[in-house]
């Protein structure tokens, strides 16, 4: 009985050393929190672009399918996305690199003046929340709070 009990203990043992080295931490505390979603309507395929506003006054530009979520453009912003009637400033820092050379590169890349100005992009973008705080128009397109 003593060796089952010390058998049972060894591997009791090794199944608390290997439990704990399995875990890890796997929380993105580097990731900023969006502080507002606007998203355009989904076409007839299910994809839409949406913009997210960040608590560190970045933003993201996104295309969205049901296949992936591809970031279009990266910056910062002034201004409040959560209130109405706000004029947001966008300046673009990235951009994908598709948009610029028609290429299938998906990466992005510095937006410089010389890119900005071949895509006709103003920095900084101004936008402004809609009077009663649902909408912003970002380059021709509506998007809606979500």
């Amino acid at each position: 009985m003593k060796a089952f009990k010390s058998i049972f203990a060894v591997l009791l043992s090794a199944a608390l050393v290997f439990s704990f080295a399995a875990c890890s931490d796997d929380d993105d505390d580097d990731e900023p929190s969006a502080v507002a979603t606007f998203a355009t309507e989904a076409d007839k395929h299910g994809e839409f672009e949406r913009v997210l506003f960040y608590g560190d006054n970045t933003f993201a530009m996104q295309e969205v399918s049901s296949e992936m979520t591809l970031t279009t453009a990266t910056g910062t912003y002034t201004g409040d996305p959560n209130k109405a009637s706000e004029t947001i400033k966008l300046t673009v820092k990235k951009i994908i690199k598709a948009f610029v050379d028609d290429s299938d590169d998906m990466s992005l890349v510095d937006a410089t003046d010389e890119i900005l100005t071949k895509l006709k992009i103003t920095n900084p973008l101004e936008a402004t929340i809609s009077a009663d705080g649902k909408t912003v128009e970002i380059w021709y397109s509506t998007y809606i709070k979500q």
